[in-house]
């Protein structure tokens, strides 16, 4: 029950995010960035690691694709 209401308050806070008036994608990754610290501490790790790939492109830094490869975010 608990991995449900943080997968639908990471959800939430996703779309938050994206539609935040700032097209700064920094600003955005660095947000998201303290909300996982938080998460994982809370013991939420799982239900941020089943995202994936796609947990990547959320956080600071360059993205890594699946072939390894660094890109610029």
């Amino acid at each position: 029950m608990a991995a449900a209401r943080l997968d639908a308050y990471a959800n939430a806070h996703y779309r938050s995010l994206k539609n935040a008036r700032t097209d700064d994608v920094d600003v955005r990754r660095e947000s998201f960035a303290r909300v996982e610290a938080v998460a994982r501490e809370a013991g939420h790790a799982p239900a941020l690691d089943a995202w994936g790939e796609d947990l990547a492109l959320m956080r600071p830094g360059p993205v890594q694709t699946s072939s390894g490869c660094a890109s610029a975010g």
